[in-house]
């Protein structure tokens, strides 16, 4: 399965592994905040309704920088991903092609 047999394959493969790679890590980390939360804010003696908070700047921040960093590294990933499977011309471009034809004039 990634055993990829040419240039342009082994880019692809690459950033398959480390998009698989990120996104393993994310979930595991999810995975483990879910589990904190259920073990550490279970039901208990405490109030019915929790206090409600509003307006925490650093978090806000984190969690709306947090992912749009992560969206980044993967555009990096997949620019050079790109590049790779498409490398740039050795040759400049051919010349246009010329109608044997003369302009119609009216």
């Amino acid at each position: 399965m990634f055993d990829p047999h040419s240039p342009e394959a082994q880019a692809i493969s690459s950033l398959f592994v480390e998009t698989l790679v990120v996104c393993a890590l994310i979930g595991a980390i999810v995975a483990g905040l879910v589990l904190y939360c259920l073990v550490r804010f279970r039901r208990g003696q405490g109030p019915d309704e929790p206090a409600q908070v509003e307006g925490h700047t650093r978090l806000e921040i984190m969690w709306t920088a947090g992912p749009f960093a992560i969206v980044v590294g993967l555009f990096a990933l997949t620019a050079h991903a790109m590049g790779l499977s498409d490398p740039r011309p050795t040759r400049g471009p051919s010349s246009p092609a010329r109608s044997t034809r003369s302009p119609v004039t009216p």
